[in-house]
């Protein structure tokens, strides 16, 4: 007879949900508006290459021209 233990840690389980919500690296922009709508704030491009932000309420995003760098979540 086998048995095993089962380790469940909710802010890793949260942590990974929430990674699934939030939009790819590569993502364009017109694809992040069509799957999470308007975003509450956008900051314009700065530097070069330009990166700008958009605000949502559970995280933020960063594009590189017109597509997703980063998807941060927010705390």
């Amino acid at each position: 007879m086998v048995s095993a233990d089962e380790l469940i840690i909710d802010e890793m389980n949260q942590s990974a949900s929430a990674a699934m919500q939030s939009p790819k690296r590569g993502m364009s922009m017109n694809d992040v508006e069509a799957n999470w709508g308007q975003p509450n704030s956008r900051q314009s491009p700065v530097g070069d290459p330009p990166i700008s932000r958009w605000e949502y309420p559970g995280f933020v995003v960063y594009f590189e021209f017109s597509h997703v760098l980063h998807a941060v979540q927010k705390k």
